[in-house]
C-alpha cells in the first residue's frame, strides 16, 4: 500500500495534525493494527474531481483491547500528484474508537 504514496505524504487523522513522510505513515498503520483486531470497510460513494478523490466509507471495527465492535462512518480526501497520493485527510468521530 505504501507504493501508492509520495515520499513526502501528508496524512491527517480526524482532529490531528498531519503526519509527514512514509515512515510516519508506516508508524500510523502499525498503530492502527495494534489498536484493532479486525476491520472491514465498504465504500459507499466515490467522487473524483481532477486530482482529488473523496471516498465515503462505512466501517466495522473490532477494538483489540476490549473485543468491542464499532461502526465507523468516515470520509477520506486524497490529493494525487504524478500518480502518487501527496496529501490525505480522514474525517470521522474519534469518540467511536474510544
Amino acid at each position: 500500500i505504501l507504493a501508492l504514496y509520495a515520499a513526502g505524504i501528508e496524512s491527517a487523522e480526524a482532529g490531528q495534525p498531519p503526519q509527514v513522510g512514509l515512515e510516519a505513515l508506516r508508524a500510523k498503520y502499525a498503530g492502527w493494527r495494534a489498536m484493532t483486531s479486525a476491520t472491514a470497510f465498504e465504500p459507499r460513494r466515490v467522487a473524483v474531481d481532477g486530482n482529488v478523490i473523496v471516498i465515503e466509507w462505512l466501517g466495522r471495527i473490532t477494538l483489540a483491547a476490549s473485543g468491542r465492535q464499532v461502526d465507523m462512518h468516515e470520509v477520506a480526501v486524497h490529493e494525487v500528484k504524478n500518480g502518487k497520493i501527496v496529501r490525505e485527510a480522514f474525517y470521522y468521530n474519534p469518540a467511536v474508537l474510544a
